[in-house]
This record gives structure tokens, sequence and C-alpha cells, in this order.
């Protein structure tokens, strides 16, 4: 693969990664979902989940709240990873672009 095609590749990555922060964003704007996900996923569950583990229970309901939690936690670390490699992908973007560039002028 030329230098020219390796650039493009990664540049077509680095435009998913950024496309998937403005679908995030979109997502963290929508009414809907800051009503069901943000307060009631992320706070409200969240928060009831953490009062279940103050009561006595069996070993069994515990590794099931455990698990809730987790996977709300899971959730959470999804979207601040896409966040994060949109932004990393915008700080590279002109740096690919750049390389384009200077790959076509050499040909």
């Amino acid at each position: 693969m030329s230098e020219l095609n390796e650039v493009l590749v990664s540049l077509e990555e680095v435009q998913e990664q950024i496309k998937m922060g403005e679908l995030l964003e979109q997502l963290h704007r929508s009414p809907a979902f800051k009503k069901l996900i943000g307060e009631g996923y992320f706070k409200t569950e969240a928060q009831a989940l953490v009062g279940m583990m103050a009561h006595p229970m069996q070993d069994m309901a515990k590794q099931q709240i455990q698990s809730k939690m987790i996977g709300i936690s899971a959730l959470q670390s999804y979207f601040n990873m896409i966040h994060r490699k949109s932004e990393t992908a915008k700080a590279s973007l002109l740096e690919h672009n750049i390389a384009i560039e200077e790959i076509s002028a050499e040909d």
C-alpha cells in the first residue's frame, strides 16, 4: 500500500471517529435520552442500586445488583471512550490533511 493510501485509510478512520463523537453529542442533546438514560439510568437507577446494597440480602441478590451497577458504569465508560476518540481524531484531522497535501505535492 502506498504512503498516500495509508494516510487516506487513516483519514477515513479519523473521520469515522469524529462522526461517532457527533452522533454521541446528538444523543446527549436528545430530551428523551436525557430523561431515560441521563436521569433515569445513570442517576435514579444507580442511586437505587447503591441504596439496595446497604440492606442485608443473599449473596445472589448482591451479585445481581453489582452486575447492574457494572452495566451502568460500562455504558458511561463506552460514551467516554467515544468522546475521547473523537476529540483525539479532531486534533489529528489537520495533520492528516497536511500529510495528504505533502504526499500529493511530491508526486
